[in-house]
Protein backbone atom coordinates (compact mmCIF):
# COMPACT_ATOMS: atom_id res chain seq x y z
CA UNK A 1 0.00 0.00 0.00
CA UNK A 2 1.11 3.34 -1.06
CA UNK A 3 1.70 6.47 1.59
CA UNK A 4 -0.90 8.22 -0.45
CA UNK A 5 -3.24 5.19 0.41
CA UNK A 6 -2.39 4.88 4.03
CA UNK A 7 -2.69 8.97 4.34
CA UNK A 8 -6.37 8.77 2.51
CA UNK A 9 -7.61 5.83 3.98
CA UNK A 10 -6.06 7.08 7.87
CA UNK A 11 -8.12 10.50 6.90
CA UNK A 12 -11.52 8.63 5.71
CA UNK A 13 -11.43 6.47 9.00
CA UNK A 14 -11.11 10.10 11.37
CA UNK A 15 -13.64 11.64 9.13
CA UNK A 16 -16.15 8.43 9.51
CA UNK A 17 -15.21 8.49 13.69
CA UNK A 18 -15.76 12.06 13.71
CA UNK A 19 -19.19 11.93 12.30
CA UNK A 20 -20.13 8.94 14.08
CA UNK A 21 -19.49 11.31 17.35
CA UNK A 22 -21.69 13.85 16.45
CA UNK A 23 -24.43 11.82 15.51
CA UNK A 24 -24.38 10.36 18.86
CA UNK A 25 -24.23 14.00 20.27
CA UNK A 26 -27.02 15.42 18.31
CA UNK A 27 -29.56 12.23 18.83
CA UNK A 28 -28.84 13.37 22.73
CA UNK A 29 -29.01 16.93 22.24
CA UNK A 30 -32.38 16.39 20.83
CA UNK A 31 -33.63 14.38 23.18
CA UNK A 32 -32.13 15.97 26.12
CA UNK A 33 -34.43 18.81 26.51
CA UNK A 34 -37.80 17.01 26.02
CA UNK A 35 -36.79 14.45 28.40
CA UNK A 36 -35.55 16.70 31.21
CA UNK A 37 -38.89 18.44 31.07
CA UNK A 38 -40.35 15.00 31.47
CA UNK A 39 -38.26 14.01 34.39
CA UNK A 40 -39.35 17.19 36.43
CA UNK A 41 -42.47 16.91 35.68
CA UNK A 42 -42.86 19.96 32.91
CA UNK A 43 -43.79 18.00 30.13
CA UNK A 44 -46.82 19.67 28.77
CA UNK A 45 -46.04 23.12 30.63
CA UNK A 46 -45.93 26.07 27.96
CA UNK A 47 -45.05 29.78 27.93
CA UNK A 48 -46.19 32.25 25.62
CA UNK A 49 -42.70 34.56 23.98
CA UNK A 50 -42.66 38.08 23.31
CA UNK A 51 -43.93 37.14 19.80
CA UNK A 52 -46.95 35.62 20.70
CA UNK A 53 -45.58 31.89 20.16
CA UNK A 54 -45.86 29.07 22.30
CA UNK A 55 -42.90 27.53 23.88
CA UNK A 56 -41.99 24.92 26.37
CA UNK A 57 -41.50 26.72 29.96
CA UNK A 58 -37.90 24.96 29.96
CA UNK A 59 -35.09 24.89 27.53
CA UNK A 60 -31.70 23.91 27.68
CA UNK A 61 -30.29 25.58 24.51
CA UNK A 62 -31.40 26.18 20.55
CA UNK A 63 -30.00 24.88 17.56
CA UNK A 64 -30.18 26.41 14.11
CA UNK A 65 -30.44 23.49 12.04
CA UNK A 66 -29.11 25.79 8.70
CA UNK A 67 -26.36 27.05 10.18
CA UNK A 68 -25.53 24.34 12.73
CA UNK A 69 -25.21 26.18 16.05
Amino acid sequence: MSKYDELRMAVSNLVISEDLYWGKLYDVYHSFQGELRAFLGLKDETVIDGHGNQEPVLTTGLYDQNSKK
